[in-house]
């Protein structure tokens, strides 16, 4: 068991690591970067994008703080963060900067929060038998954060007139989320762990993800693979059965995906060197990638 001061310590680095994200976005919106450049629509944009980080590191500080880090195998970790940057850096929105976890715990879940924070639980990584089944899990999850999902869902909307909203972006403030922090943060743990963030949401992401997963590469099919072994497994009370919608429906929209997007069930050329690239991380688990 990991002692708490090395789980102390593995969050602090986590969250020093997330926060020159925010000082990015900070200084891109000091005075000296935006006189007379930005627009008022820019300024509020930049605006909501350091709320959205902001609401999102904290989310992912107590994701963090819940289940800790997995420390244990940091080839797999590794690999982890390699394949979801290589993903993010080709579908993620571009503003952002994407960080990539194994939590440890045997749930089997995968979770995103605002601002680019995506965690894959140990217990469902377990189950993961392909770099391409690992890429259809991480492609839905930046999709939830390319969509904003959950973000849309638990900030307060800004019902404000257009002097008021005027007065405040030209105030120059950095994040203006004050008060409202504690609540949305409250919001956030709520769906991932309790409510879910609705199937709608759901199933765009899948939709979203297999054709990211698609366009990497990668066979989309492998989603529903995954899909259907982590169902097999699960307990109708599980985490996951509360927060997501059923399999079944999944597995539906997932085909009617790929059938009217003309996606391609592929072999990639590499698929060699991938599967042996995965059997070195992973051990005897590995598949084909278009397994």
């Amino acid at each position: 068991m990991v002692s708490k001061i090395l789980k102390y310590s593995i969050l602090v680095s986590f969250l020093m690591q997330a926060s020159c994200q925010t000082s990015v976005v900070q200084k891109v919106d000091s005075p000296a970067n935006t006189d007379n450049v930005l627009t008022v629509e820019q300024k509020e944009s930049i605006k909501d994008l350091q709320d959205e980080i902001t609401v999102g590191k904290s989310i992912a500080a107590k994701i963090l703080g819940t289940y800790g880090v997995y420390k244990k195998e940091p080839a797999k970790t590794q690999y982890v963060k390699t394949l979801g940057t290589s993903l993010a850096k080709q579908f993620g929105r571009a503003e952002l900067v994407f960080y990539f976890e194994i939590l440890d715990t045997d749930e089997m879940n995968a979770f995103a929060t605002p601002g680019g924070y995506v965690f894959i639980t140990k217990g469902l990584l377990s189950n993961v038998k392909s770099e391409s089944e690992l890429a259809t899990i991480l492609a839905h999850e930046i999709a939830h954060i390319n969509r904003k999902h959950m973000y849309k869902e638990i900030m307060p909307k800004k019902e404000v007139s257009t002097g008021e909203n005027l007065n405040r972006i030209l105030s120059r403030g950095a994040s203006d989320i004050g008060k409202s922090l504690a609540q949305a943060v409250q919001q956030g743990m709520k769906l991932l762990l309790e409510k879910g963030i609705g199937q709608e949401a759901e199933f765009d992401a899948d939709v979203v993800g297999v054709q990211y997963a698609a366009a990497a590469g990668y066979n989309p099919t492998s989603l529903k693979n995954v899909l259907k072994r982590v169902q097999s497994l699960l307990k109708t009370d599980s985490q996951m059965s509360h927060t997501h919608p059923p399999f079944e429906k999944r597995y539906t929209f997932i085909d009617q995906t790929i059938k009217e997007n003309g996606l391609p069930v592929r072999t990639t050329a590499n698929e060699k060197n991938i599967a042996k690239r995965f059997k070195n991380a992973f051990g005897e688990v590995g598949e084909s990638i278009n397994e």
